[in-house]
């Protein structure tokens, strides 16, 4: 009767409110609970207590679910306190509810707490607990509840295996518990055995899994969709498929947005393009191809199978696209570098009025880094960057300054990656590291890379598979043999051992690590030990095989690869590399050989295949055939136009060098950079142009912002050196930005012997010895000089000195290489 009139007119009951009793009060609770009025629950249960009367243990259930639903924990834990005080904290519904309140708001310790203090234990109890832990992530405590639950007696329900099923952490474990489900007479429950094949299907068990659903009974619609979409993950494309078919004909069931969406992503991971189209078919018979989840799976499928086009129509055809559809097509056109289409459909995201999201900014650093030209953006990548701290993703989510952090790497801003680096110390992961570190790397600094891993595992980071090819990389271009060693014993100690032999990305670094440190029998030796060696571990090898003089070998072991793929071996880099090794050893005709293979496969419109055949000629002295290849390339890049000038450099073409380069500065889509400087002013060197060479030497740290190396100073002080200009040569290494390297001290040297300058001589020979001391070939030429001059006892002390620190007075030997023809 009282609910009655609440209901029909509850303004005049609350102004009665003092006529009420508990039970009155209480029923009125338990109906506003029931119609989901929680707010008014709690309003209710203040004005009972306002009018003077005492809850019950009859009122606090209401009161505290509803505080469960309004998530509101704080205002519970006051509820709680009043149970206390009116004495009902020991009412097992009341206790039962309070569990589930503290469960539900992750406070897994007060709610054991309190079921502890429970006199009895209902199954509904436990289950509440083991859901808190679960839901927490906690599993090993939620499976550790199931089993105390079973040695108290406690029959388990079916929610409460389906509370314990995600909590199964191995196959082996829900193996078992399927086995007590079968004990329990619980597996034709469709409910429990749709999650116990989904299980299955996470644990890539799908024969467990299609048991299962075989064995049942009573399939609804969800236990259908749960098959399909887990032979979908699984890769098993076609039975899903099968399966989709028999739904199709024997059932009256229609798949739903997300079991399509689920069909398409596997169909994309797993490249099945045909089965792909079949379900885009069906989409469009049921009349959903335009619904948002699915458009965005299928221009996400088109757009990774290659066809950018037909994706990007599929996203023009869509009614109302979402962010994610939006990301998805920017996400399309940002991976395969096409920068200048990206920036039109991201002006045309900025006028629809969607709110960017940090997919969005990851989006524009992935299509700068993929761009060809992702050097010259580096300010579009500083707004990429403003607009991330703008939308507050910088400080929110680490991946967002992760991708930041790795634009600046391979754009060579090493002090900006710095400052980002050091802004995320609170929350830098792993990635974090690597990126840093990848940048100290790309930009010569090996030792800084590996102070950086010290420094990470002072901050309990657990190094990743690119942490060690990082810190390998780092000793190699370094040349610390003997920590790359260190490395390869810590990777055993750690545990890591297998790596070396499975791992073909561990292994590939090894071999990398040691053929540039000279070490080619270990690489040798690490290269044989890796049983599943990829193409990158065969490039390795026969690179170091290459850069160390063994050339035979590094041409043997090429064409032993493309012997064991049957001739189908078409890898662009392992045919750029086995050029290389030509390049070096001076084999024309084997060059030609692998030229005539390249446009067999195709493999011409390569750019790193195509410069590696220019380099080739120019090294073989083929300068005209060099040119005719230059000459009918598609795409010249900046390698290409620096390969060609390089190649008239060498040959002593200087005339036709500096022509060629400054053909290259007209062109728009290439810029010149360090290496093509580099050429550019050794030619100069070789020629004696020094008022061409100095004007280079401007141009490049003037026009074109390029900091200057220390091989480029090697070339000016050479040039300045042989046209004795000496002391201007001496005043341009004080002045240098960069450390003088023994190189450029041996330049200035090798001119004061020439010119018979033995002041300047004796003081650049004493830099030269103190920058590389060990390299007999200096000593020789300070003694040199001081022969030049008649100082017979300053070059006898020289070599005496030699002898004191244990080294022989012997040079290295040089050596060259022809080729032979009948």
């Amino acid at each position: 009767m009282l609910v009655s009139r609440f209901a029909n007119g509850g303004k005049s009951i609350l102004g009665q409110d003092r006529a009420l009793d508990v039970l009155g009060w209480n029923q009125i609770l338990q109906y506003s609970f029931g119609k989901g009025l929680y707010e008014q629950v709690l309003f209710l249960f203040h004005r009972m207590r306002d009018s003077g009367l005492h809850p019950n243990a009859s009122t606090f259930p209401s009161v505290i679910g509803s505080c469960t639903k309004l998530s509101t924990p704080q205002f519970g834990e006051k509820i709680h306190a009043f149970t206390i005080r009116y004495g009902c904290d020991s009412d097992q519904y009341v206790c039962s509810s309070l569990v589930h309140m503290y469960a539900k708001s992750q406070h897994m310790d007060d709610a054991l707490q309190l079921f502890e203090r429970m006199p009895q234990r209902s199954v509904v109890s436990w289950t509440t607990l083991i859901q808190g832990y679960a839901r927490l992530g906690s599993f090993n405590e939620a499976v550790e509840m199931f089993e105390i639950m079973q040695r108290d007696g406690i029959r388990p329900n079916a929610v409460t295996i389906l509370s314990v099923i995600p909590a199964c952490l191995r196959l082996r474990d829900g193996e078992s518990l399927h086995a007590y489900v079968v004990k329990l007479g619980l597996e034709s429950d469709s409910l429990v055995a749709t999650s116990i094949a989904d299980m299955y299907m996470k644990f890539r068990a799908a024969g467990n899994a299609t048991q299962v659903f075989h064995g049942l009974r009573d399939k609804n619609k969800i236990t259908w969709l749960v098959m399909v979409s887990g032979l979908a993950h699984n890769g098993f494309i076609g039975d899903a498929v099968s399966l989709v078919c028999r739904i199709l004909w024997d059932f009256d069931l229609i798949l739903d947005s997300t079991a399509l969406v689920t069909l398409v992503s596997a169909c994309t991971d797993t490249g099945v393009i045909e089965y792909g189209k079949w379900i885009h078919m069906y989409t469009i018979k049921v009349g959903v191809e335009l619904d948002v989840y699915i458009g965005t799976a299928l221009l996400n499928m088109y757009a990774k199978f290659g066809d950018l086009e037909f994706s990007h129509r599929m996203f023009e055809r869509l009614l109302e696209p979402n962010l994610v559809s939006w990301n998805a097509i920017l996400h399309s056109y940002a991976r395969q570098g096409f920068l200048e289409e990206f920036m039109q459909l991201f002006r045309r995201l900025n006028q629809t009025g969607l709110y960017l999201d940090s997919a969005t900014i990851r989006n524009c650093i992935l299509a700068l880094v993929s761009s060809s030209n992702y050097r010259r953006e580096s300010q579009l990548g500083e707004c990429f960057h403003g607009l991330a701290i703008k939308h507050g993703f910088f400080d929110s989510e680490i991946a967002t300054a992760n991708a930041i952090l790795d634009f600046y790497a391979k754009t060579g801003n090493l002090e900006s990656a710095k400052e980002l680096f050091l802004c995320t110390k609170d929350r830098r992961d792993v990635i974090s590291w690597n990126c840093l570190m990848n940048a100290y790397v790309n930009g010569g600094f090996g030792e800084e890379a590996i102070k950086l891993f010290y420094q990470m595992q002072l901050a309990c980071i657990v190094p990743d598979s690119f942490t060690i090819s990082n810190v390998l990389a780092a000793s190699a271009c370094s040349g610390l043999l003997s920590f790359g060693q260190c490395m390869h014993a810590y990777l055993i100690r750690q545990g890591y051992s297998y790596c070396v032999i499975w791992d073909s990305f561990i292994g590939t670094s090894l071999v990398n690590m040691y053929g540039k440190c000279g070490q080619v029998k270990s690489a040798y030796m690490v290269f044989e030990e890796t049983q599943f060696k990829d193409t990158a571990t065969w490039n390795a090898m026969v690179a170091g095989f290459s850069q160390n003089g063994y050339t035979s070998e590094a041409l043997a072991l090429f064409y032993s690869h493309l012997k064991s793929m049957g001739g189908s071996f078409v890898f662009d880099s392992a045919v750029a590399i086995a050029i290389s090794a030509c390049s070096q050893s001076g084999c024309l005709d084997v060059g030609k050989s692998l030229h005539c293979y390249i446009l067999r496969k195709g493999l011409e419109g390569d750019s790193k295949v195509s410069n590696a055949i220019l380099s080739m000629y120019s090294k073989c002295g083929v300068v005209e055939d060099a040119k005719l290849f230059f000459e009918g390339m598609s795409e010249k890049d900046t390698t290409s136009w620096t390969a060609m000038i390089a190649g008239y450099a060498m040959n002593g073409r200087v005339n036709g060098a500096l022509s060629l380069f400054e053909e290259m500065t007209k062109e728009k889509d290439v810029e010149p950079n360090q290496v093509t400087f580099l050429e550019v002013l050794w030619a100069c060197s070789h020629g004696g142009l020094l008022k061409e060479g100095w004007g280079y030497f401007e141009r490049m740290r003037r026009v074109y912002k390029i900091k200057a190396r220390a091989d480029h100073y090697c070339c000016v002080v050479d040039l300045l050196g042989r046209s004795g200009h000496l002391y201007e040569a001496y005043a341009l290494i004080r002045s240098m930005e960069v450390r003088a390297d023994a190189a450029v001290w041996g330049a200035l040297v090798g001119a004061c012997r020439i010119h018979g300058e033995l002041e300047l001589g004796q003081i650049a020979g004493e830099e030269l010895l103190r920058a590389e001391e060990t390299n007999n070939g200096y000593h020789v030429l300070l003694s040199n000089v001081y022969a030049v001059v008649g100082w017979w006892e300053c070059a006898a002390r020289v070599r005496k000195e030699v002898k004191v620190q244990g080294h022989t007075w012997n040079k290295s030997p040089g050596w060259s290489r022809i080729e032979v023809r009948n």
